[in-house]
């Protein structure tokens, strides 16, 4: 009896800890359970990011008395569609409006963000993505009003695959965002099937109104209804409570409408299946989400992103020199090209709103300052604002001042934006470079993905024509005064690859041609040049001279300058001899005479350009004397027969003769000579006398 009792004693013992433990974690669990709280809709409204207008796109489906499924504004004013908020049983669908159904005949893009509340592993049930054409249009929902079932499956009472097909979404693709795993009796939408079983949190994609998409189990014991999520591609299979984080969700949808292939990506991860036309009866098809909470709930909510032609716009770029278009063609270092972006509403079941023109411009051309423009063609409204250029040379144009559409009667519906680039001087060895460019029309509602342009820039150097001038010319300043008439310029060119080179120059900025069509009679070697220009259009002061050389294809070759001073001219002496000696004489009782052993060389340069207009001017200074006494003696000039005197009492003009153009010299012939005259009592000496020699100028 005693050891009974002991034995007796000790599984009372066990069983107390045993109890003891349990009860612990019962108490654990319940107060992590107390921890999971009712999230507030308008917080994740108010909060959601932005997103593209819902207007005239959706149609809302709230489906059953306890739905509160609604299209709000978030703190920016954009759309925010909440299926469902923190509440049980809610069921809701925003399906596409009737004219704006997917044509499976032709590609669609779309992006969204999503979001599945923020319960962790307590969320539930989920939402899809999906493609249909039930009967129902866009009001179309399942018939199940189970929370597992999402809105586009069976519930768990049908008996066997057809009726399962036949109680979900007809003639549908899904893609479901699943929150909850249901497994067990009643609910076992996510249970193994077909030796396949999907994470607790899952995206897979199904299609609920084919028969194959269910594995059923139905006896009088129990009844299951599974989905196979395998059936088209592996699900994206994530670890419990990951969908319902709180965060919005990043998810896109491509479809190839040539391969019958859909791609959709959540947060980076993407598959890829097969999405055949047959599914659904119609090429035509609508399209949205669907929702639903169950026992346990979560909020959740969609925004778009980027709608799928939304609006229907036709967009074209041009790039032009000259107003001739340059695509696919070649372009120089150094030229202006215009960039034309035209954007055209066609249609659609919304405006064009909040449009921005966008241009991904090649490294190889810059912005140039204060030319761009937008234009209206229906209006002749042009208005002018500067545009962001970003680091990487992305041309960000002010955001239009109307949307494009069917508004005002419709005379808003295309849009011109122009602007000119400049060519930069490349550095490449490359001979032809291709410039790509990219254009962007971003709209609140719709977004024209980039598209290429691109032409080629010429940049072999080699190819271009050189051209040296000359050592006196290069970098100098050559002056020149009003009585000259041409210059001589004059230096060496090279091409390679031209049979001919046409020479110009540039004077003070206007072109003029300096040689014409010059044959190329040895390529790629330097051949000389000269040629006089007329100096009949300078300035006075400096004016500036550029050469340079464009061969027969229409390169332009370096430039070269040089400085031509026109200086204003004036009147001075260029030469005048020292002294005039005369030839000896007999001093006698009478006067005698004597003349200059040499002609005089007085010469005067003028310079001004203009008719004669001064006089050549002598006066004697001092008397003629040996330094001991004065020689009575009288110098003339004869003029002709006109004796001049010359004395100091005042300068007696002399006659002169005109050289050239510039130069004058006294005049002296037989005619037209100084002359000495001695009077009687002179004494026998060498005498000495000074002359001051002066040009006057006419008031």
């Amino acid at each position: 009896m005693r050891i009974l009792k002991k034995k007796v004693n000790k599984n009372i013992h066990l069983f107390l800890q045993i109890f003891s433990i349990l009860g612990l974690v019962s108490l654990f669990l319940i107060f992590e359970i107390q921890e999971v709280r009712a999230e507030s809709v308008n917080d994740v409204i108010l909060n959601a990011p932005d997103g593209t207008s819902l207007a005239d796109a959706f149609n809302l489906v709230p489906v059953g008395s306890n739905s509160h499924a609604t299209i709000a504004k978030n703190k920016n004013g954009n759309d925010v569609c909440v299926l469902t908020d923190d509440n049980r049983d809610q069921r809701a669908a925003l399906w596409s409006a009737t004219n704006y159904q997917l044509d499976l005949n032709k590609d669609f893009d779309t992006k969204m963000k999503l979001y599945l509340g923020n319960k962790g592993r307590y969320a539930a049930d989920g939402i899809t993505f999906t493609l249909q054409n039930d009967p129902r249009g866009n009001n179309a929902f399942s018939s199940s009003t189970e929370g597992g079932a999402l809105g586009v499956y069976s519930s768990q009472e049908a008996r066997n695959s057809t009726e399962a097909a036949q109680e979900a979404l007809q003639n549908s693709f899904s893609i479901e965002y699943d929150t909850h795993q249901n497994e067990g009796k009643g609910n076992a939408y996510d249970e193994n099937s077909h030796n396949y079983k999907p994470g607790p949190n899952h995206i897979a994609a199904t299609m609920p109104g084919n028969p194959e998409t269910y594995d059923v189990y139905s006896s009088w014991l129990t009844q299951k209804v599974k989905v196979r999520h395998n059936l088209l591609t592996e699900p994206i299979n994530l670890p419990n409570g990951s969908l319902s984080n709180g965060q919005w969700h990043d998810f896109e949808v491509h479809y190839d409408h040539i391969t019958e292939q859909i791609t959709y990506v959540f947060d980076g991860q993407s598959r890829v299946c097969n999405l055949p036309r047959t599914v659904f009866s119609s090429d035509y098809v609508y399209w949205g989400f669907t929702g639903t909470t169950g026992d346990d709930s979560n909020v959740n909510a969609v925004v778009f992103s980027e709608l799928p032609k939304a609006v229907n716009v036709e967009t074209t770029t041009d790039v032009l020199k000259n107003n001739t278009s340059v695509i696919n063609k070649d372009v120089n270092m150094g030229d202006t090209l215009t960039y034309s972006l035209k954007a055209t509403y066609l249609g659609g079941i919304q405006n064009w709103t909040d449009v921005v023109g966008e241009e991904f411009l090649n490294p190889y051309v810059e912005y140039v300052p204060h030319t761009l423009a937008v234009k209206y063609p229906e209006t002749g409204t042009i208005t002018k604002e500067e545009p962001q250029i970003t680091p990487e040379n992305h041309l960000i144009a002010p955001e239009l001042t109307n949307d494009l559409g069917d508004v005002h009667e419709n005379k808003w519906t295309s849009v011109e934006i122009t602007f000119d680039v400049k060519v930069k001087n490349i550095d490449s060895n490359q001979k032809i470079i291709k410039a790509e460019d990219f254009t962007e029309f971003i709209g609140d509602n719709y977004t024209v993905r980039p598209y290429e342009t691109s032409y080629q820039i010429l940049n072999d150097e080699a190819l271009r024509p050189q051209i040296k001038l000359s050592d006196s010319l290069a970098n100098a300043s050559v002056s020149v005064f009003p009585t000259d008439q041409s210059l001589t310029i004059d230096g060496e060119w090279k091409d390679k690859d031209s049979n001919a080179v046409s020479l110009f120059y540039k004077l003070n900025g206007q072109e003029r041609v300096l040689q014409d069509n010059v044959s190329n009679t040895a390529k790629d070697s330097w051949l000389p040049f000269s040629q006089e220009i007329s100096l009949a259009d300078l300035n006075i002061g400096d004016n500036q001279v550029e050469v340079y050389a464009k061969d027969a294809e229409g390169q332009l070759s370096n430039h070269e300058s040089f400085k031509i001073i026109l200086k204003q001219g004036n009147v001075s002496f260029k030469s005048i001899d020292p002294e005039i000696q005369f030839n000896k004489m007999v001093i006698s009782g009478t006067t005698v005479y004597s003349s200059p052993q040499a002609t005089v060389g007085v010469v005067v340069e003028d310079t001004t350009g203009i008719p004669k207009d001064w006089q050549l001017k002598v006066k004697q200074t001092t008397s003629f004397s040996d330094g001991t006494r004065d020689l009575p003696a009288q110098l003339t000039y004869l003029n002709g027969e006109e004796k001049l005197s010359i004395n100091d009492s005042s300068a007696v003009g002399l006659p002169v003769v005109q050289n050239n153009a510039m130069d004058y010299s006294l005049q002296q012939d037989a005619n037209h000579q100084f002359q000495l005259a001695v009077s009687p009592g002179a004494y026998t000496g060498e005498y000495q006398s000074q002359l001051e020699w002066t040009i006057e100028r006419a008031p």
